[in-house]
């Protein structure tokens, strides 16, 4: 196992609620090569040995299961919540690459790392609503993130960049 994975071209999947965010990320999230944040941690946000437990939504996802109580893809707000030092108002303001410090680039890189390491992945995915209005928050965080929009009012998916 990696101790300190290369986090290359993450995905963020962007999009308004009721767009088909959670169906695109569920369905992706089934990808063999693909690390995640799962449900766990909305509870247990710093047990990243937690996500090695990620290996039963697959096994559920390829044969069909349906286990209640396994991990499944999740937004991640507390992880996040935990990554970046601007404070909260009750509007939850856009962020840009100006907000980005170098304490919220340790804390996410480490954050997707451990994620990536645990599950044994080499790619990352994360889909949060919140990614919609932090696109360049995130875009000064990993430079080369791929953002991936999903409209269901147009019936498609789209590659920002």
């Amino acid at each position: 196992m990696n101790s300190n994975p290369k986090i290359e071209r993450p995905i963020f999947i962007v999009g308004c609620g009721k767009s088909g965010t959670t169906i695109l990320y569920n369905i992706i999230c089934g990808h063999p090569d693909l690390a995640w944040f799962s449900n766990y941690f909305q509870h247990w946000p710093l047990l990243p040995q937690l996500a090695v437990l990620s290996w039963f939504f697959t096994a559920a996802q390829q044969r069909h299961w349906s286990l209640r109580g396994i991990p499944r893809p999740d937004e991640g707000y507390t992880l996040w919540d935990y990554c970046k030092s601007v404070i909260d108002s009750p509007s939850d303001p856009p962020l840009t690459q100006y907000d980005v410090t170098p304490h919220n680039i340790d804390r996410v890189n480490m954050m997707v790392r451990n994620h990536m390491r645990y599950q044994r992945k080499s790619l990352f995915i994360n889909k949060n609503m919140r990614n919609m209005r932090w696109i360049k928050f995130v875009d000064g965080i990993f430079e080369d993130a791929l953002f991936i929009l999903s409209s269901v009012i147009l019936g498609r998916v789209f590659i920002l960049y």
